[in-house]
């Protein structure tokens, strides 16, 4: 129920988020038994809590690495989104695409010295990326990176045992 309330609002707020109908949005969602629902015009921030037992949140257009997320982030990024339910955490971020081999060879590193056991590598040339599923104890890292554009995409998701 709670993915499915993620989903939605995810949704919704793709559809209204960067428009006068905010408030629209916000019954709309918390209509569905979503409670807590915070859209920024502002500063384009999209915020949700779910509340309950299991909880989640998702926060689109901007936000911060969670304190303790275990997969170092190098700086110069920009949050993207910022989604976390169930013991999953997702962090997706925007980097400039002249950063690209710099990221990679950071998550390289970071891969080689993080005690986490590799248990796939994906290469591509075309369109240029890199990501590696890893394994810490009963916990699940994949780190993406790809070249979009004028961007590179950061994605990092966590799942926890």
């Amino acid at each position: 129920m709670k993915r499915r309330a993620i989903a939605l609002s995810a949704l919704v707020l793709a559809i209204t988020a960067c428009s006068p109908s905010e408030t629209i949005a916000e019954q709309i969602l918390e209509g569905q038994g979503i409670d807590n629902v915070e859209i920024d015009s502002d500063t384009g921030e999209v915020r949700i809590e779910v509340e309950g037992d299991d909880g989640g949140s998702v926060v689109i257009g901007g936000g911060d690495v969670p304190s303790g997320f275990p997969i170092d982030v190098p700086g110069g990024g920009e949050v993207q989104a910022v989604l976390q339910a169930e013991g999953n955490t997702t962090v997706s971020l925007l980097y400039d695409t002249a950063d690209f081999d710099t990221i990679a060879a950071f998550y390289e590193s970071w891969v080689g010295s993080s005690g986490a056991d590799v248990q796939n590598k994906f290469e591509s040339s075309n369109p240029l990326s890199v990501a590696w599923t890893l394994e810490k104890g009963s916990d699940t890292y994949t780190i993406s990176i790809s070249e979009a554009g004028e961007q590179t995409i950061v994605s990092l998701f966590v799942t926890e045992g």
